[in-house]
C-alpha cells in the first residue's frame, strides 16, 4: 500500500515535495498512516481508504493516452478545470480537449495545483472552483 502511494505521487507528480523527491520514505508514510489510522473523531476518509484507490488513478490515465480525437463527437456542454501549478501533462490534457471538444469552456485557476478544490484545512481554494462551476452551470 505505502509503495503504491509512493508510485501515485511520483508518477502524477502532483503529491508533496517529500513524497516525489525522496526516494521510499516509507517509515514516514507508515508513520503518518498509522497517526490517522487512530484518529476517533474525523471529517475525513481514512488516508489508509484513500491511498487504496490510487491504483485506479493509473488505470484510466494510462487508458486515455491519445484517445483525445475519440471526443470529438462529444456534443454537451463541457467544462474543463485545470491550474497552473499541477505537473504540465495535466494541463496540456485539458488544452489538447478544450481543442477537440466542440461545446467546451476551459477554466484555468492561477495559483492553485491538483488539490485547488480541496478542503480549505488542506490547503485548498474549493470556493473559487465551486464558483466557476456555478457560473458554468447557469449557463
Amino acid at each position: 500500500m505505502l509503495n503504491a502511494h509512493l508510485l501515485d505521487s511520483k508518477t502524477k507528480k502532483c503529491g508533496h515535495q517529500h513524497q516525489t523527491v525522496m526516494p521510499r520514505q516509507l517509515p514516514a508514510i507508515a508513520l503518518v498512516l498509522r497517526r490517522d489510522a487512530r484518529q476517533k473523531m474525523r471529517k475525513y476518509p481514512p488516508l489508509r481508504d484513500l491511498v487504496l484507490t490510487m491504483r485506479y488513478d493509473f488505470s484510466v490515465v494510462s487508458g486515455m493516452q491519445n484517445t483525445f480525437e475519440t471526443f470529438r463527437s462529444l456534443t454537451s456542454d463541457v467544462l474543463l478545470l485545470s491550474d497552473t501549478k499541477s505537473p504540465a501533462y495535466l494541463r496540456k490534457s485539458s488544452i489538447a480537449l478544450e481543442r477537440v471538444l466542440p461545446k467546451s469552456r476551459r477554466i484555468e485557476f492561477n495559483g492553485l495545483n491538483h488539490s485547488g478544490p480541496w478542503n480549505v484545512d488542506r490547503g485548498g481554494k474549493p470556493n473559487t472552483v465551486a464558483r466557476a462551476m456555478r457560473e458554468f452551470f447557469k449557463a
